[in-house]
């Protein structure tokens, strides 16, 4: 008896979402790619094993790494923004990268504002709106100080400044306040 089989490793896009990536710095379109190894028996799949998920900025290739939850939700969203009719509006954009960061990175934008001095991962503090000059920048919290993309290092003076502009949207409720307690702390 004669058996045909073999392997191989796909990798194929799932659906796109917009982001703001924090290598660009913008809104950008980001695709959610599957990697994964399959072995094969007359033709027909039947492993699937080894599977890596990611979402990936279409501009810059940096991304991350999604747990099955995380991609299960993605790939949800994806179909959410494939049925959003025309043109969308930037208010309709913000929302859309809020709604992700919420399902996809809770870490990003939500719970307590992070400790001066942390060295954890990037935490999202506030986004320009699209209407300003610098719209999609965003202002994170990276190793205890406030850098603004695109720019680098800026103070909670200056983050301050901005808001008072009506140039910022807060990542979650409470941010404000802390920036004013870290600024307060800092003259």
């Amino acid at each position: 008896m004669v058996f045909f089989g073999g392997y191989g490793r796909k990798t194929k896009e799932r659906g796109e979402l917009l982001f703001l990536c924090f290598e660009c710095q913008d809104v950008t379109s980001h695709r959610l790619v599957e990697n994964y190894a399959y072995e094969q028996l007359y033709g027909v799949r039947v492993t699937k094993h080894g599977t890596h998920r990611m979402l990936v900025c279409a501009r810059c290739h940096h991304g991350w790494d999604l747990s099955k939850e995380q991609w299960d939700k993605g790939v949800l969203l994806a179909a959410e923004l494939q049925r959003m009719p025309g043109r969308l509006t930037d208010e309709q954009v913000n929302g859309f990268c809020r709604l992700v960061a919420v399902e996809l990175f809770p870490e990003l934008v939500a719970g307590d504002p992070p400790e001066a001095g942390s060295a954890s991962a990037d935490t999202l503090i506030a986004t320009f709106r699209q209407d300003s000059a610098w719209g999609g920048r965003m202002i994170l919290f990276r190793d205890g100080q406030f850098v603004l993309g695109g720019f680098g290092p800026i103070g909670p003076a200056d983050v301050l400044a901005y808001d008072s502009g009506g140039h910022l949207e807060w990542a979650y409720e409470g941010l404000r306040e802390w920036v004013q307690g870290m600024g307060a702390a800092g003259s």
